[in-house]
């Protein structure tokens, strides 16, 4: 281990945690930090900084963003630059989603929902999918799959099953 890494073993956490979460402990660490390597102590203070301006809502939260993205600019941290032209890329759904305080999670957690259970709904035998023909006593031979896999098949769809039903009790 080189002497640079030995400086900052064990400061991973402290740079993960949000500010407010900090043991003493890791408040030392990043005292440390600030001193003995300025660009990654940067780095934290750009994550926290991004952090609160996408947690404030509305004008502020823009001007917020705006003065970090100058910053993003200027630091020459070849990954900040990178997120800053990423959003700037994406400004203008940012900024409708942060001052009308929009957000697509529910949608997106539906799709996910409806994603899960759709191969279960592929099983019944009721409707006919057009690209799964239908196949005496097996009944769906899925693409790329043979009698002889079918058995494994409706082992690995019956765990499923299983676990969408754990899921789905869960919610």
């Amino acid at each position: 281990m080189t002497g640079h890494a030995a400086e900052l073993k064990g400061c991973r956490y402290a740079l993960w945690k949000n500010p407010e979460d900090l043991t003493a402990r890791q408040e030392a660490k990043l005292a440390f930090i600030a001193k003995v390597n300025t660009r990654l102590y940067r780095a934290y203070l750009m994550k926290e900084q991004l952090r609160i301006a996408i947690r404030t809502k509305g004008v502020l939260s823009l001007t917020m963003l705006e003065a970090w993205l100058a910053w993003a600019q200027r630091s020459r941290i070849p990954a900040f630059v990178e997120l800053g032209r990423k959003i700037r890329r994406h400004l203008p759904g940012i900024e409708a989603a942060m001052i009308n305080n929009l957000s697509n999670a529910l949608i997106e957690s539906t799709n996910t929902k409806l994603r899960v259970l759709q191969p279960d709904g592929l099983r019944f035998q009721g409707a006919r999918a057009p690209d799964r023909p239908r196949t005496p006593r097996s009944g769906w031979l899925l693409p790329g799959t043979s009698r002889a896999g079918l058995k494994s098949r409706r082992d690995h769809l019956q765990r499923a099953q299983c676990r969408l039903r754990r899921r789905l009790a869960e919610i």
